[in-house]
């Protein structure tokens, strides 16, 4: 059974825009509009029968997929660095042993602290003295790493911001040469 595309046109425009200003309109909305429609195309048969709100609901699914995907992209190319799941567990090892870098040392401390006791408890016993989990332990560790990963990555961007945050040319005051040379004073003397 086929997706009647023009039947559901609008549907996808009105997604493409609920997920245009969910993720803040960084991305085109042209461009998220053409991936859902992509998707409807090339996977018919996840469309199929759907209609109302469960179709809007998998429209949505592909949207943000599409907006994720292109996020992480951007931050990679623009060497805005993301920490893995795989790299957090590296770096809990190497925290636990004592080999590990200032800065990789703060940041996983800082992350650290979001963590609940239990969470902490078991990561200490995971990577501290070796000791073997159980089922309900490891699932918790390894919730805590996806959760020490998520944090890394946001504290990283809200500290550095991203650089679509730039307000472009004319977004910063004008100022005289009189300003300037006040502000920049102490620059030049040394």
């Amino acid at each position: 059974m086929s997706v009647d595309f023009a039947g559901i046109e609008g549907d996808i425009k009105q997604v493409a825009f609920s997920v245009y200003t969910n993720f803040g309109r960084k991305f085109e909305l042209e461009d998220i509009e053409q991936e859902i429609a992509l998707a409807v195309i090339s996977k018919d048969g996840w469309f199929a029968g759907l209609s109302g709100s469960l179709l809007r609901e998998r429209l949505r699914i592909v949207g943000y997929q599409y907006c994720e995907k292109e996020r992480s992209r951007y931050l990679f190319y623009s060497d805005q660095y993301t920490y893995s799941s795989n790299e957090v567990r590296g770096l809990l090892g190497a925290y636990h042993s004592g080999d590990i870098r200032p800065d990789e040392k703060i940041d996983l401390e800082n992350a650290l602290e979001e963590l609940s006791p239990r969470q902490k408890h078991v990561l200490s016993k995971k990577y501290g003295t070796p000791v073997k989990l159980s089922e309900y332990e490891r699932k918790l560790a390894n919730r805590a790493v996806k959760a020490i990963a998520h944090h890394i990555n946001a504290y990283g961007v809200a500290k550095r911001g991203t650089p679509w945050e730039y307000d472009g040319p004319g977004a910063r005051r004008v100022m005289g040469n009189a300003q300037s040379q006040a502000i920049n004073s102490s620059y030049w003397e040394s």
